[in-house]
């Protein structure tokens, strides 16, 4: 029954206990002879000694006092208390910064006397005084009286807090004695909360970061440029969110950060894209050229076109989009046009030059082989994954029949599609105003026979009989409002076609 601070005492009674009056405990420190006395007035057989000290040797003996003055003691006993807490904290605690990430530390050991036990060593605890739940302890051995903290946070007061501790019986640490201390100043520290927000628009980019100052911080600067060159807009920031815009659609950035204290430069560099747009170029139309195919009587359509720069899609190119519409003006309008075919084209093989426009031709089939359709127009456009983008200027063609090795002869063949416009244009004008020459023409000749025939009757309606002429001119018809049935007329050629429809020359037999 012993503990650190105390232990208990037990005995027999002597052989002859008469007049026995009571008994007494006397306990003696062995280090310093110092003696405890307890008399038992009870005749009680057993007695705890409480408050002692710990980790310490005791001589212990009973005496038995008679009545008569006689006393009969026992042979002595030794009983040790276990180890305790150290009931004092190191002495001469001292701690001082030796960087900005390190502190030095120095003590003594708390008073022998306080110890209550054997040390084994020292625990230390540390924190910043900003954040008292991140705390950390470090141990040291019982012969070492110095030592340090590393991989502290530069510029940063700190809480540290040293503790003897003994180990055995009921030892443990005992109390704590605190410092505080700063660490130096140090290069600033840039922490960047997340990555660059990719693909916030086509045209701007977004970063969220934290400088740790580790100091006092002279200069703070953030800026951004194209991949590859030297980062533009350098502005002086604090901490948060910052956005760029009026950026370039699809184009790789590069951002970087700087800090600066007495101690030296921090910088910090990332790298994120815009997201695609919707192309704002076009390729240029030269020539289109449309062969009947012997084959599968398809019209094979060849295109000739200045490309779109890979740098101008604006995204990943996916494809050229070939439309071809019915015609029914000369304009570039595809308002009220009907659509008649389409076809993808593959694009990744016209990106061959980053930045320079180059002549490309391509080639595709279309199911459209119909002469009756007229004049074809034919846009070409990109896209990429944001959509179509704008159209060419059209292409005119045409579509024949279909006669075996025939070539379809195309509105453009020269560099610029402004001279097959020019023919499809002036080729109807030309029709009609021979058309119209043709027309005059019949009329003035039926016109000067009428008047021929009128001058006769005149005269036929002077002579004898005239009454019988009078009657059949008044029934003379008006060829002003003529009309007759179409199987009186025999067409000699066909004039083109007009806002009604077609136009023929035809010439009317036996209408009288």
């Amino acid at each position: 029954n012993v503990t650190s601070t105390d232990f208990v005492v037990t005995w027999q009674a002597p052989n002859d206990t008469t007049g026995l009056q009571n008994y007494r405990v006397t306990i003696t420190d062995i280090d310093t002879r110092t003696p405890w006395v307890f008399d038992i007035i009870m005749l009680n057989h057993s007695f705890t000694v409480r408050k002692l000290k710990s980790h310490t040797l005791y001589e212990v003996t009973v005496s038995a006092n008679y009545m008569d003055q006689t006393t009969e003691v026992s042979q002595p006993k030794f009983s040790q208390t276990l180890q305790g807490k150290p009931s004092s904290y190191p002495r001469n605690f001292i701690v001082e910064s030796i960087g900005n990430s390190t502190v030095e530390l120095r003590w003594l050991s708390p008073p022998e006397d306080e110890v209550n036990g054997v040390l084994c060593r020292f625990q230390v605890a540390y924190h910043s005084i900003h954040n008292v739940r991140l705390a950390n302890t470090k141990v040291f051995e019982a012969r070492h009286h110095s030592g340090e903290l590393t991989d502290l946070n530069a510029w940063t007061e700190y809480n540290v807090s040293i503790a003897a501790e003994t180990c055995g019986g009921e030892g443990g640490v005992g109390p704590f004695v605190s410092a505080f201390v700063q660490t130096n100043e140090g290069v600033p520290k840039i922490v960047i909360f997340h990555e660059v927000k990719e693909h916030t628009t086509s045209q701007s980019l977004s970063l969220m970061w934290q400088i740790v100052a580790n100091g006092n911080v002279t200069m703070m600067e953030i800026g951004i440029g194209m991949n590859g060159s030297h980062p533009r807009s350098l502005e002086h920031v604090e901490d948060g969110e910052y956005t760029w815009d009026d950026l370039m659609p699809y184009t790789q950035y590069s951002f970087v950060l700087r800090a600066a204290t007495s101690k030296g430069l921090s910088m910090k560099m990332v790298s994120a894209r815009t997201a695609e747009s919707v192309l704002g170029a076009f390729p240029t139309l030269m020539d289109c050229q449309s062969h009947v195919s012997a084959n599968d009587s398809l019209v094979l359509v060849t295109l000739t076109f200045y490309n779109i720069p890979c740098s101008d899609w604006n995204g990943e190119p996916t494809f050229y989009h070939a439309a071809v519409f019915q015609s029914d003006n000369d304009t570039d309008s595809l308002f009220g046009r009907r659509l008649l075919a389409e076809e993808d084209i593959t694009v990744s093989e016209f990106c061959h030059n980053v930045h320079v426009q180059q002549v490309e031709t391509i080639s595709f089939k279309l199911n459209v082989l119909n002469s009756s359709l007229g004049l074809l127009s034919i846009y070409l456009g990109g896209r990429n994954s944001a959509g179509q983008g704008p159209y060419s200027q059209q292409c005119l063609f045409r579509v024949p029949s279909p006669p075996s090795n025939s070539v379809l002869q195309p509105v453009s063949t020269s560099g610029n599609n402004d001279v097959g416009i020019a023919l499809a244009v002036v080729f109807p004008l030309v029709v009609v105003i021979i058309a119209v020459i043709v027309l005059m023409f019949l009329w003035r000749r039926s016109h000067e026979a009428k008047a021929r025939r009128h001058e006769s009757h005149e005269l036929d309606w002077m002579s004898p009989g005239g009454s019988h002429m009078t009657h059949w001119l008044a029934e003379w018809p008006d060829y002003e409002t003529l009309q007759f049935d179409r199987s009186k007329l025999e067409i000699i050629g066909d004039l083109g076609e007009g806002e009604f429809g077609k136009v023929h020359l035809a010439v009317a037999m036996g209408i009288i």
